[in-house]
């Protein structure tokens, strides 16, 4: 009996001590399983994380590439840290306020490594002739602006905003807005107003009369503070068609439109889009080419015949656009920078104050001239 009892209490102590080995067993083998799948997590978010990064890298690259395309004079534009992979790429980018003398406007952005896909410039902007409350005015409107281009290349965006700032805050008008949605909010509103005022436009492209004069080519850049509107976008398209008029319309914000065609019809073109109505409508620049008799109009067009539509990322492909058909100066003028290169591009205003200087001069000629009698 006690023989037998001994033997079971030694079959039972064996049966824990197995049943205790396999235990410790599934809980080592759960405890790999946890660490492994950590590991792969960890892997597969830093295999994301350097997708990320490379991503972020190259469109920065295109991106400070467009910027070196526009920005080509001595101390307009300064890179630091480009190729470094450590630190941030900085950019310094200094513009001559084209509506004050000798006033400066300074932009600084800070790239981190992730931007545009997982984080948002660091900026810093100071109007050299604006007060500290003017310049963190701006600061504060940018601030709010950037929160529209998450996960989007933003700088020239901002450089367009900036002018828009300050040429608001030169021009003494309150446009404090708390966001650009409230302008969105009325687009359904200024669609019916600008379909009225449409079907009321005196003159109709179809019966505009034809001159004589000499044969023309012509182009213009006009700004806008956006083009949203379906009804505006579709009437841009369609005028241009009437007109053969071709070019870009980059709709969203800003709004850019650069056409193409005879003097006569792109001045008439322009004139009718002015007569809708736009938060801000701007022609701010200008070419003119005289053909002689042999010169085909057509042949001399360095856009397309026809007019396309860029979508509202489409800043940095309209300036490579212009950059590759010669028409860059045409460009920088949508940024209020005019004859960098001596070439004849004038804004809307700088032409008409031409006129007015060469009319005072005939007036002073005329006067001399009585005097010497």
């Amino acid at each position: 009996m006690l023989h037998n009892k001994k033997a079971s209490d030694n079959e039972l102590s064996q049966k824990k001590k197995k049943s205790g080995g396999t235990n410790s067993k599934e809980i080592k083998i759960e405890s790999l399983k946890e660490n492994i799948a950590k590991e792969d997590t960890y892997n597969i978010e830093e295999k994301k994380r350097k997708e990320i990064l490379m991503k972020c890298e190259e469109l920065q690259k295109k991106e400070l590439e467009a910027l070196k395309l526009i920005y080509v004079l001595n101390g307009e534009l300064n890179i630091k840290n480009e190729n470094d992979k450590e630190k941030h790429t900085i950019i310094h980018i200094q513009l001559n306020d084209q509506n004050i003398n000798d006033n400066i406007i300074n932009l600084t952005f800070e790239l981190p490594k992730d931007y545009p896909l997982n984080s948002f410039l660091i900026i810093n902007i100071c109007v050299k002739n604006f007060s500290t409350d003017m310049n963190n005015y701006i600061n504060d409107q940018i601030y709010k602006y950037i929160q529209n281009y998450f996960e989007q290349e933003c700088i020239l965006h901002i450089i367009y905003k900036v002018n828009e700032l300050v040429e608001n805050i030169q021009n003494k008008k309150e446009v404090i807005d708390n966001s650009d949605s409230s302008s969105d909010e009325k687009i359904g509103k200024d669609d019916k107003n600008s379909q009225e005022l449409i079907n009321n436009i005196p003159l109709l492209y179809y019966k505009m009369p034809y001159s004589h004069q000499s044969r023309i080519l012509s182009r213009r850049l006009c700004y806008s503070h956006h083009i949203l509107s379906l009804i505006k976008r579709s009437y841009i398209l369609k005028w241009a068609k009437e007109l053969n008029i071709g070019g870009y319309s980059k709709i969203g914000y800003p709004g850019i439109i650069i056409c193409e065609g005879p003097k006569e019809e792109v001045d008439f073109y322009i004139n009718s889009l002015n007569k809708l109505r736009w938060k801000h409508f701007d022609c701010r620049g200008m070419e003119d080419i005289k053909l002689n008799e042999y010169e085909d109009l057509d042949e001399a067009r360095v856009l397309p015949k026809s007019m396309y539509e860029l979508d509202s990322k489409g800043m940095s492909t309209l300036s490579n656009i212009c950059t590759e058909c010669g028409l860059r100066d045409l460009f920088l003028t949508s940024m209020k920078i005019y004859n960098t290169n001596g070439k004849h591009v004038k804004s809307e205003k700088s032409k008409n104050l031409d006129k007015n200087n060469e009319e005072n001069l005939k007036i002073n000629n005329k006067g001399k001239k009585k005097k010497k009698k």
